[in-house]
């Protein structure tokens, strides 16, 4: 998958992000890990790759400490109205994860009665972008967020189990 190309918005944005990060002395893998995403997608954002959108400053204002209004501020996303309504993004996730559970329950309960049981995590779609996600991705290849059924599937529960 080829590069984007860096946009002058995307640049500011980046440039901004990392200046924020270094006053707050964190490297770009502490950021990446805080919010959950793959040290190299984030680094696409601060080089100015990808462009900021104010659904990521609920996610990323905690990662570098920083109050999420002061962040959407100095990345200039205030005009966007998004930040004060709920996050859908982060009620998605947390729905994609409450359902997680309630499959993994089920085929634990399945799987000590003996039966075959077949987990279809592949047919999902990105909680924030709404891109589809491919089969085993632990990050949408459209915007970089971490999938939620992704720890599911790091955590070690089978997309199959027989017994």
């Amino acid at each position: 998958m080829p590069r984007p190309k860096k946009t002058p918005e995307a640049q500011r944005q980046g440039a901004t992000l990392k200046a924020i990060r270094r006053e707050r002395g964190y490297r770009q893998v502490d950021v990446a890990a805080r919010i959950g995403m793959a040290s190299g997608t984030y680094s696409q954002y601060e080089a100015g790759y990808v462009p900021l959108k104010t659904a990521m400053i609920r996610e990323l204002a905690p990662a570098l400490d920083i109050p999420p209004a002061e962040l959407a501020q100095r990345l200039d996303l205030t005009g966007e109205g998004e930040l004060a309504g709920p996050d859908i993004g982060l009620l998605q996730r947390a729905l994609n994860v409450i359902e997680d559970l309630k499959r993994a329950l089920e085929v634990r309960a399945q799987v000590g009665t003996g039966a075959s049981v077949t987990l279809d995590v592949h047919r999902r779609a990105c909680p924030s972008c709404d891109q589809p996600a491919g089969a085993g991705a632990n990050y949408c290849q459209q915007c970089g967020v971490r999938l939620p059924w992704s720890e599911g599937l790091r955590a070690g529960l089978p997309t199959t189990a027989h017994c």
